[in-house]
């Protein structure tokens, strides 16, 4: 690795996107990016976060990825992990992908599809063998057209065109599906190197 960055924190104790980040030097994945999350969510003014309401989910449990080009943030998703009190069974995690936004000068480079993916493959490598569902309330068409393209199933609910998308592990195997997303998200960013530097 260069020694640009050769400094960077480990983002986990999991090598999954760690492995991405060895591989892919200019590209980069990044937990807890707060300042950035709150910067463009001011700027995507429109989009309603699932967090914004704290008798509904607990803004502690808020978490943030992003993705940057060489320093330069490509995106970022927020998501959280929680715990059903009225399950029993050892399956008693649900995920939540909250929102999903790329700046608009990096648009049509696949980076929004390589945010959703890089989510579901953190949360899977971290919980994969107590999570019982992941969901996301989809504000854009684009997004929910990525999370039904990897098994989610979509299910419009209101009058403002949000769809409820889920993915319920009752029917998959999380091992198999975290293995394919793995797969799937390498191929990606693959291509968004190929487009970003024109290799």
């Amino acid at each position: 690795m260069s020694g640009r960055f050769s400094n960077r924190k480990i983002l986990t104790s999991k090598p999954a996107l760690d492995e991405y980040n060895q591989k892919y030097h200019e590209l980069y994945f990044s937990l807890g990016d707060a300042a950035t999350y709150k910067r463009l969510r001011i700027v995507e003014s429109g989009l309603v976060s699932c967090f914004d309401d704290s008798n509904i989910y607990d803004p502690q449990k808020l978490q943030v990825m992003s993705l940057t080009k060489e320093g330069e943030v490509l995106g970022v998703t927020s998501f959280g992990i929680f715990t059903n009190s009225k399950r029993t069974e050892s399956q008693n995690l649900y995920a939540r992908i909250d929102l999903v936004i790329t700046e608009k000068k990096w648009r049509g480079f696949g980076v929004a599809r390589i945010l959703v993916l890089s989510v579901l493959v953190y949360i899977l490598e971290l919980y994969r063998k107590r999570l019982y569902s992941i969901s996301c309330l989809a504000a854009h068409e684009a997004i929910a057209n990525i999370l039904e393209s990897i098994s989610f199933t979509g299910d419009r609910r209101d009058e403002k065109g949000f769809t409820h998308e889920t993915l319920s592990f009752e029917a998959i195997d999380p091992n198999e599906y975290f293995t394919v997303r793995k797969s799937e998200l390498e191929d990606n960013l693959d291509k968004c190197y190929q487009k970003l530097y024109k290799k």
